[in-house]
């Protein structure tokens, strides 16, 4: 059973209760007035004829007051009575009223002395609990108010906000009014959908769109920004992924992903004359020893050198890369002869190419016999020497010296030619 229902029933009890006493007081009262009436007829009767003036009784007033706060309505005071001393008074009956509690009168029991008497009660408001609760039953204020008050809450409640909505106090469920029962309030609100922030990147961090949308937005309806590209480096070219985004739930941030695909780059092998060995593609980061080399090649030998390949000096893809064979060269040596104008060999050696002529180790002069015509002088080698730049033969040649007979007294003449040692040239 509800406290209402409860003080109802309350109420309507004191209400039979005070019915009934004010019945037996009046009841009193009747029987006072006729007492009071038959006791002065009596005392009228007893006076012999042409009577005397009855003694005069002094009679002392019984006042109804109400103390402490009065509620407005209150019912009215009983009227004071004039009573004899000595007179036993019965107080009036209690009175009622709705929403309120009466003390009783004080004193409740009068025997009339000399002097007036004041009977005085109070009234004290039956108090109702009211509650203030929040949406979801957690309870924010309780306290006890009187009959006939407007109660009040003490600030404003709030509601926290979720992820999909914010929530405003939009009042209670009902107009609070005057106590007159046990009641709860309960808070409402207005609820605002919240909005996120999606924000998309590039994969450096560049920001390529933000904008607000709803909670509950479909990933269908977030707008994505163009195709983001990045930009290919030694390793890789780049080709956007896409973007996986989702139903919007809170802020949200996507950064691009991007597929890579290794790059390729041509390797080539040159000749030192600029001739192509090969030439293939390879994955960036192909190990050196991993990139194929075309057979040695060969440079032919010129009049100062003979050349060997010195091998390839191969590094790991990082690039298009250009090889170019490098040899070691080596001094050609060439073979340096002298001989005699007979062809008798005189000396013979090897000698590096371009070793100068002042270096060439050339053997003595050679002779050569005389016959009976000339006698003959050395007089160098043909063809002259020069530095080495190949193969050379050198030959004696001679100035022949004829031979004079004298004649009478006089000296034998003599006579010089240069044959280059043919004594048919003398």
């Amino acid at each position: 059973m509800s406290t209402a229902i409860i003080r109802r029933q309350e109420i309507n009890s004191r209400k039979g209760k005070h019915s009934r006493k004010r019945m037996i007081a009046m009841l009193a009262i009747l029987a006072m007035l006729l007492t009071f009436l038959l006791s002065s007829t009596l005392s009228y009767a007893e006076e012999p004829d042409g009577g005397s003036t009855p003694p005069e009784v002094t009679r002392y007033t019984v006042t109804y007051q109400y103390t402490g706060d009065v509620p407005e309505g209150t019912p009215a005071l009983p009227a004071a009575q004039a009573y004899a001393e000595g007179e036993s008074v019965t107080v009036a009956a209690a009175p009622w009223m709705e929403g309120y509690t009466f003390s009783g009168w004080n004193p409740d029991a009068i025997t009339i002395g000399t002097d007036d008497v004041t009977v005085t009660g109070s009234w004290t408001p039956v108090q109702y609990t009211i509650r203030f609760v929040n949406a979801d039953g957690t309870e924010l204020q309780s306290s006890a108010w009187n009959y006939g008050t407007t109660p009040a809450y003490n600030g404003t409640p709030t509601r926290e906000g979720d992820a999909q909505y914010t929530y405003t106090f939009n009042g209670w469920d009902s107009a609070i009014g005057t106590v007159t029962e046990d009641k709860t309030y309960t808070a409402t609100y207005s609820s605002t959908v919240n909005q996120y922030t999606v924000t998309f990147l590039n994969e450096d961090g560049t920001q390529l769109s933000s904008a607000a949308y709803d909670y509950g937005t479909a990933a269908s309806n977030v707008a994505k920004p163009a195709d983001p590209v990045k930009e290919a480096d030694a390793q890789y070219t780049y080709t956007f992924a896409g973007w996986n985004v989702a139903d919007v739930t809170g802020n949200a941030t996507y950064t691009a992903s991007y597929n890579q695909t290794v790059r390729q780059y041509t390797v080539t092998f040159l000749d030192a004359d600029g001739a192509v060995l090969s030439s293939a593609s390879y994955d960036y980061g192909t190990a050196a020893a991993d990139v194929a080399k075309p057979a040695d090649p060969s440079k032919e030998a010129d009049a100062q050198y003979t050349y060997t390949f010195a091998g390839w000096n191969v590094a790991d893809v990082t690039g298009d890369a250009t090889y170019t064979a490098s040899y070691t060269p080596t001094v050609r040596q060439y073979t340096v002869t002298f001989r005699n104008e007979n062809g008798a060999m005189l000396s013979t050696a090897a000698y590096d190419y371009n070793t100068a002529a002042a270096g060439i180790a050339q053997p003595a002069a050679p002779a050569k016999e005389a016959d009976e015509q000339y006698t003959y002088e050395f007089a160098g080698w043909n063809p002259t020497v020069a530095d080495v730049t190949g193969d050379a033969l050198y030959t004696a040649t001679y100035n022949s010296i004829e031979i004079q007979t004298s004649v009478g007294n006089e000296p034998p003449m003599r006579g010089t030619a240069n044959n280059g040692g043919d004594p048919a040239k003398g």
